[in-house]
């Protein structure tokens, strides 16, 4: 491959996703092997009214002497004879192109078969068949594969569909290589972060976590005190590298105000207060002293932010899940105790209209005391 000239065609940086970061490793992989390599990315890729997610963006720095330029419009049919142009000018050896979606088609379909005579199109296709279908993708990508002299795909599904499109023999699968962008390799144990809601002065969760799975944890809690002591049984276990601690200045808030730019956890967990306020935590226990024939004050622990909040657990719940929409970037799950079996209907609902994608409601009981853990994802 030494001396070869390849322009790739496809989203780069700083287009996020998938995709982009594959074009930008594949460059530098080409150029690597000695090639003259750019890539021709999009200077409009999706109207905004057409992509789903708050932006189309990353912020991270470029990639290294790799040759981006961000020139093509995938909606403006005089933009694709201006990109054409350009790449024949170049007269690279091959262009690669990406496809995954039949809206991009037109652009893409296009471009490639402008220059068809000029040059070898190799097509490194994601989807031929979209998850969605819509009406017309049948064509459009008929349309598309028609422009190339070869494919790629990066599962054996994916090869099968095109076989539906075209009958070349020049069609081959190669596994999804794996990324080594990321940093190093670590054990998959070690990987995984999780942030606990109210870790309380005993530590608990993060204890048991780093104890059993070698989990890191990130700890929250509103009371000083309560971190402290939690800080002197980390110190005393020689802990720090694993566990971490973070005071929550303002009641009202659970992950506004603790969350920091670059965090990323596989999971947030609390256990929420269940009570709305100290009366009604005493007279609830008063009550449950009363049935079990006890004379006892309480038969609870807790500080007073771990039992009662203002509107009780549903309250909270509710507020919980609506600042992790605000963060879905910032957990792969978002997880609760739930005391109340009632709160559980609500919260699904609510976990739909924020826009969450997955709802799970895992049961324990120990004894008669029966409650679940919640889990959403967005």
């Amino acid at each position: 491959m030494n001396n070869k000239k390849v322009i790739i065609v496809g989203p780069a940086h700083p287009y996020r996703g998938g995709i982009a970061n594959f074009n930008d490793c594949l460059a530098k992989e080409y150029a690597r092997q000695g090639c003259d390599v750019q890539v021709f990315s999009f200077k409009l890729q999706y109207p905004e009214f057409f992509f789903p997610g708050k932006t189309q963006y990353e912020k991270s720095d470029p990639p290294k002497d790799i040759l981006i330029k961000s020139i093509i419009n995938s909606i403006n049919p005089f933009n694709w004879i201006s990109v054409a142009k350009k790449i024949i000018k170049e007269k690279p050896d091959f262009l690669i192109v990406r496809y995954w979606l039949p809206f991009m088609a037109p652009c893409l379909g296009t471009i490639c078969y402008l220059i068809k005579s000029k040059t070898k199109i190799i097509a490194i296709t994601d989807n031929v068949i979209p998850h969605e279908k819509r009406f017309g993708d049948f064509l459009l990508t008929k349309y598309f594969v028609g422009s190339c002299h070869a494919f790629i795909t990066l599962s054996k599904s994916v090869l099968d569909d095109l076989s539906r499109f075209t009958k070349t023999k020049d069609k081959k699968f190669i596994a999804h290589p794996i990324y080594d962008t990321f940093g190093e390799i670590v054990k998959k144990e070690e990987a995984i972060k999780i942030l606990d809601i109210g870790t309380g002065a005993t530590c608990i969760y993060p204890l048991l976590g780093v104890a059993v799975h070698n989990w890191n944890f990130v700890g929250v809690d509103i009371d000083l005190d309560s971190l402290d002591t939690a800080q002197d049984i980390i110190d005393d276990n020689d802990l720090d590298a694993h566990i971490k601690l973070r005071q929550q200045l303002d009641e009202n808030q659970i992950l506004k105000g603790i969350l920091e730019d670059d965090d990323f956890f596989s999971a947030v967990m609390c256990n929420p207060p269940f009570y709305k306020s100290a009366e009604e935590a005493q007279g609830a226990n008063k009550r449950k002293n009363k049935n079990l024939g006890n004379s006892a004050v309480r038969n609870f622990s807790g500080n007073n932010n771990e039992l009662w909040y203002v509107g009780g657990e549903k309250a909270f719940l509710h507020n919980y899940l609506y600042e992790s929409s605000l963060y879905k970037d910032k957990s792969t799950w978002f997880t609760s105790l739930v005391s109340k079996k009632e709160n559980v209907e609500s919260m699904e609902k609510s976990s739909k209209k924020l826009g969450a994608t997955a709802f799970k409601v895992i049961p324990m009981s120990q004894g008669n005391k029966v409650t679940r853990i919640v889990c959403w994802k967005y």
